[in-house]
């Protein structure tokens, strides 16, 4: 239903596709720049670039019934990764990773209204991009919801700014669901942007 590849090339396409530039900055046709592992939602456009992600996701960016049931019998429950007692039970999936180069990527999925945990640390650098449904990151002073400072509200074809600082050190954080979403995590051992 969905996979991970890297192309150099989007064709025009009629319907929506979220679009990664894991390469260098390009320039695109209408003098845009799209910046490395910057993301967006086109159509009717034409992109080269040199490691391009791109997720075909037409026009209501929001998950349907089938591809949330695909999610879950096809992905791993967190719970199984993290074994943590927020995440048992939960609406929370993620897929098997893939390599791309010295990155590591893959889907996280989650039903609405749902917090996926905060914490502080990562032993790689990392960014997220939504794909469909609409989410956020947070920022926290502390590892309690109640201490929430920072919002960053995330639609389909948005990545949001590095959250790490060059030693990997990381602010309270989480993923945060407002509907059903999907999520593309991006990881690396070193840093992705500054």
């Amino acid at each position: 239903m969905l996979e991970i590849k890297s192309v150099s090339k989007l064709e025009r396409r009629k319907n929506w596709s979220v679009v990664i530039n894991l390469g260098k900055p390009i320039k695109l046709e209408n003098e845009t720049i799209l910046r490395s592992f910057d993301s967006g939602l086109f159509r009717e456009t034409e992109i080269f670039g040199e490691n391009l992600l791109v997720f075909d996701v037409n026009d209501d960016f929001e998950i349907s019934d089938l591809q949330a049931e695909f999610f879950r019998k096809n992905w791993t429950p967190v719970y199984e990764i993290f074994p943590f007692d927020i995440f048992k039970d939960q609406d929370f999936f993620r897929s098997p990773k893939v390599k791309i180069d010295d990155l590591e990527l893959n889907f996280w999925y989650c039903g609405e209204n749902f917090s996926c945990g905060i914490h502080n640390e990562h032993d790689f650098f990392e960014l997220h991009t939504q794909i469909l449904g609409q989410g956020e990151m947070q920022k926290f002073h502390s590892d309690e919801e109640k201490t929430i400072f920072y919002r960053d509200i995330l639609s389909p074809g948005q990545t949001h700014n590095p959250f790490y600082s060059k030693e990997k050190k990381y602010p309270f954080h989480q993923y945060k669901s407002r509907t059903k979403c999907l999520w593309l995590a991006i990881e690396s051992p070193k840093k992705l942007v500054e």
